[in-house]
């Protein structure tokens, strides 16, 4: 795995607007699997040589040969954007992939070194966390109890603890506090072998969902409605796509009084329950049982 962009587990990071990477110009992977880099300077550090169908990147004595049809230059006055299609076949065989991380790995520790700032791969991890979560700010400062673990004071006063299973690891386990005086973290994600257990404390109760992969988490409208919940950002969005999927649920749920249970059934009331409690985090209670009973009404009677 990357040690500085992880692009293998982390297909849905967005245009940072951390410090760090704005400063480098890096934008992305973002979730089509583009990562672009702003080159203020083209050739200088970076350099780019046409060969034949590919375009070859190389910096210092780390080097890689991309065909052309994976990368899109473009000239702007006084800079580059280059672009690069990382959810290709290219990009996923691991040698390839190997190469351009090397690269990417070179290209940015040379910027924070011109920057005149100390490049922690650990730190720079921590940040790129952040801005999965939805959380703007970068960590402020950070100690280091162990190789293997990182806790970190983030600039709008929550703190972050970080640990990961060997060097070459992003994370392994994950804790949020909302400050220096909280006990327990209000978001909490671990990982089990390629499973995660994503777990969160808001004002209505707590909540556990479990997932294949940090991108499934990120799409998934209950862990993006949690995570806004928790984190106190703007909820509209998030909470709009938790009423609709829980909308689909309805629209397709069994609503007979027939004495079959199934197990599908079963489940899917549970869920039912489970989305109504959640979204009683910022839907009037009185709503909520009023779209129920809306929803009853209209699909228990459909022909």
């Amino acid at each position: 795995m990357n040690k500085t962009l992880s692009f293998h587990l982390f297909e849905k990071i967005q245009e940072s607007k951390s410090i760090s990477k704005k400063d480098i110009g890096v934008i992305g992977p973002n979730l089509s699997g583009e990562i672009k880099l702003r080159l203020e300077n083209p050739g200088l550090v970076l350099k780019r040589v046409e060969e034949g169908d590919n375009q070859v990147f190389s910096i210092g004595e780390k080097s890689c040969s991309i065909p052309k049809k994976y990368v899109t230059i473009s000239t702007q006055p006084g800079y580059e954007i280059v672009s690069f299609d990382t959810n290709t076949n290219w990009f996923k065989q691991e040698h390839n992939m190997d190469r351009f991380e090397d690269v990417m790995e070179e290209f940015i520790s040379s910027k924070f070194s011109n920057l005149g700032k100390s490049f922690n791969k650990f730190e720079e991890d921590a940040n790129i966390l952040l801005d999965l979560l939805g959380i703007e700010e970068d960590v402020k400062s950070y100690s280091h109890t162990s190789p293997l673990k990182l806790d970190a004071e983030i600039s709008n006063g929550m703190e972050l603890e970080l640990v990961r299973e060997n060097e070459k690891d992003m994370f392994k386990k994950l804790f949020l506090y909302k400050n220096s005086d909280s006990i327990h973290p209000f978001i909490s994600i671990k990982r089990k072998g390629n499973r995660f257990n994503c777990q969160y404390r808001t004002p209505k109760g707590n909540y556990e969902c479990k997932h294949d992969s940090i991108s499934e988490m990120l799409e998934n409208p209950i862990d993006k409605y949690l995570l806004c919940v928790c984190i106190g950002s703007e909820i509209e969005h998030s909470q709009r796509e938790l009423v609709d999927h829980l909308m689909k649920i309805f629209k397709y749920h069994s609503w007979t009084n027939s004495e079959e249970k199934n197990s599908k059934n079963i489940q899917e009331r549970k869920e039912i329950k489970r989305i109504m409690e959640i979204l009683k985090n910022s839907i009037p209670e009185e709503h909520i049982e009023e779209m129920y009973s809306d929803a009853r009404s209209k699909f228990l009677t459909k022909p």
